[in-house]
């Protein structure tokens, strides 16, 4: 349940930031601003679907390492450039693959750090409580 969790927070992070940045971009006029919510779904559809394959990454690779990394990193580029190739009427040049792919380098780069910094932050609180179960049995 515990790794569940983790995955469902992963894919929270990614949607949050990845509609936060479309919504920079339309706001600075450097996307279509006429993009409605609808296009929300497919942008959840997409993390949700990273998500998933981070955990069967983790479920076929029990190591941590390097080269978990970067299958983590091929998780989140085929679906982001699987959706934008459908919603583009499967019309996706190569330009638009770098584009995608180097994005998908930024938002995983993005997420990774502040899963760092959750994992951080859990860990100083489990230090604290084991710190006070501590004092507390030497106390006694």
């Amino acid at each position: 349940m515990k790794k569940l969790k983790m995955y469902w927070i992963i894919d929270c992070y990614a949607f949050t930031i990845v509609t936060l940045i479309n919504a920079f971009f339309m706001k600075m006029g450097l996307a279509d601003a006429s993009l409605s919510m609808i296009h929300v779904i497919p942008i959840f559809m997409a993390t949700t679907l990273t998500s998933f394959l981070m955990y069967l990454t983790d479920k076929v690779s029990k190591e941590k390492s390097l080269m978990r990394q970067l299958f983590h990193l091929i998780d989140v580029i085929i679906p982001v450039n699987l959706f934008e190739f459908f919603m583009n009427g499967f019309q996706n040049g190569l330009i638009e693959i770098v584009i995608n792919t180097l994005m998908c380098c930024v938002f995983y780069g993005i997420v990774y750090l502040l899963m760092l910094v959750s994992w951080r932050e859990q860990d100083q609180k489990t230090n604290e409580i084991l710190e006070k179960l501590r004092k507390s049995r030497k106390i006694q």
